[in-house]
């Protein structure tokens, strides 16, 4: 537990080092400097150092892109494919990247059309099998009827119906008492003696 507390905050740090070099590497290609895009962000993805996977896709649309204006094209198009296989749907939006890339990478796709496909595919069934294993369970609405708590208890939420109930309880007992003792004043006629 001890070593688990203690790589924590490492990994938490390589993590958001990754995160800065990302953003080192799309400042350096917004600024045309394609030399420097391409060093921080196969820093950040060889070996992979990010760790949400739309840090990698736009990770991969930028080296691609720098690779591509480097004049680099084969090495651009292998990029361009793993950015696909990874997303099989990602886009490149022609507001950021100039109209030649947009090309370029169109065409990438309609090379690959097929490996797309299987991607898709693959990714489908992985989100299929991660809705398959969340746990539905049907309760009755009606239970939200019953007073005291026990909807939390159905929910599993003990402390508060544990809560719940003896404050329910409690002011039971109270209007019960208090009844009593207004009833206990009142005389053999049903009314109270002023």
């Amino acid at each position: 537990m001890l070593a688990v507390t203690l790589l924590l905050p490492a990994a938490t740090a390589r993590a958001g080092e990754a995160e800065k070099v990302l953003k080192l590497g799309v400042y350096a290609y917004e600024h045309g400097d394609y030399a420097e895009a391409i060093t921080s962000l196969t820093g950040v993805l060889s070996p992979l150092r990010l760790t949400a996977e739309e840090d990698v896709v736009q990770a991969r649309k930028y080296l691609g892109a720098s690779l591509f204006f480097s004049g680099k094209k084969d090495e651009a198009a292998e990029e361009l494919t793993r950015l696909l296989l990874l997303n099989p749907d990602v886009r490149l939006d022609a507001f950021v990247f100039p109209p030649q890339l947009v090309l370029f990478f169109d065409e990438v796709k309609a090379s690959i059309r097929d490996q797309l496909e299987k991607a898709r595919a693959q990714k489908l069934l992985k989100e299929t099998m991660r809705i398959a294993d969340r746990r539905v369970e049907l309760r009755s609405r009606y239970v939200n009827l019953i007073p005291f708590g026990a909807p939390q208890f159905q929910n599993g939420d003990r402390v508060k119906g544990w809560v719940l109930l003896g404050t329910g309880a409690a002011l039971l007992a109270l209007n019960v008492a208090s009844y009593w003792a207004a009833w206990s004043h009142a005389g053999a006629d049903g009314y109270y003696a002023t």
